[in-house]
């Protein structure tokens, strides 16, 4: 269900790299414990596992960049085992709550479903990302309704204490237009890099149908301090990959069937101009998908796929695709795989 990747083509147009800085920015992610602990986020899942990268900022390994994420204290003292997880699309629920899982899938009794106090107070939430301490990072996004996410706080980054568990504002993104009846929406979708110990998250705070006031930016997690990376692009799906021509960050486009990518530098600003990576046109359950979420392994890349028409109307059940590409080291591109 893919196709092979076109080389790098041309710049987007409606994207500028700007590494000026500002001041201030599903589902479930899956608790894995053991000798070896894993961070996979897919449809909201993610697993998570314990440290396997040495890299450092002059001498990234050529891979995924996201193996140093670590398990919360806190879950672990709440009793929660291998099947853990972190649910931020629960209807029944509002926040985030955590439970294990059965053998097979299901929600299990024991531990007993755990919530703490603040993680509802920023309404529905994005999927969650870790970092390298096990603290998590969430989005304020409207999966329900407004009510509880006004648009005002649509481009709030929170931060989960990896010890006391408490939900906390880190930052509020500057938005390049103001909020508007038509999109409640801003941030979508964040990523985390070891490497550099920054978050990345994308927004399209302000956008209509007809503009693109979307923005992805860099948080440095060591100083609390955002940058824009790109202004002027709406994506949903983004990540971080180490080619063997250096890090990129991988975007996927909300409104062509697309995903481009910027090089970043050893400090994760970005450098150079965005570059064409794949173009999935004619995949999928109608061919006009766009990239939902971006996820990497140690040579390959997985990209869902929904269907979008920018109407902005949360979908409850929608028909998704799994693309699958594989790294080409001396081509430094991706090629589908059947």
């Amino acid at each position: 269900m893919s196709r092979r990747k076109k080389r790098p083509q041309s710049t987007q147009p409606a994207a500028k790299a700007s590494p000026k800085s500002t001041k201030s920015s599903n589902r479930r992610s899956l608790l894995a414990l053991g000798s070896v602990l894993a961070v996979l986020s897919v449809l909201g899942l993610g697993l998570w596992w314990i440290n396997r990268s040495s890299a450092t900022a002059s001498n990234f390994p050529v891979g995924e960049v996201t193996s140093c994420k670590q398990i919360p204290p806190f879950a672990q003292a709440q009793g929660f085992g291998v099947n853990a997880v972190l649910d931020t699309q629960a209807r029944r629920v509002r926040g985030m709550v955590m439970y294990d899982l059965t053998s097979d899938g299901q929600e299990a009794s024991q531990p007993a479903p755990y919530q703490h106090l603040s993680w509802s107070k920023a309404g529905y939430l994005s999927s969650p990302i870790l970092d390298r301490d096990g603290a998590i990072y969430v989005g304020a996004v409207p999966w329900v309704s407004i009510l509880y996410n006004p648009p005002t706080a649509a481009n709030k980054v929170y931060r989960i204490d990896p010890r006391t568990a408490e939900l906390s504002e880190l930052l509020d993104l500057p938005a390049a237009a103001p909020a508007n009846n038509t999109n409640p929406y801003g941030i979508l979708a964040l990523n985390y890099d070891c490497n550099t110990h920054s978050l990345y998250v994308s927004s399209v705070l302000g956008s209509t149908k007809d503009q693109q006031f979307g923005r992805i930016f860099r948080v440095d997690l060591a100083r609390n301090k955002a940058s824009i990376v790109l202004d002027g692009v709406d994506s949903f799906g983004i990540g971080v990959y180490n080619g063997n021509t250096g890090k990129r960050l991988y975007y996927a486009l909300a409104r062509q069937p697309q995903i481009y990518s910027i090089a970043l530098d050893n400090q994760g600003n970005p450098s150079g101009q965005p570059r064409q990576e794949i173009d999935f046109s004619g995949q999928g359950y109608h061919g006009d998908e766009r990239g939902r979420r971006i996820s990497f392994g140690d040579a390959t890349m997985q990209v869902r796929i929904v269907q979008f028409d920018y109407t902005l109307t949360a979908v409850t059940n929608p028909n998704e695709t799994t693309l699958s590409y594989r790294y080409n080291p001396q081509t430094d591109s991706w090629q589908a795989e059947p």
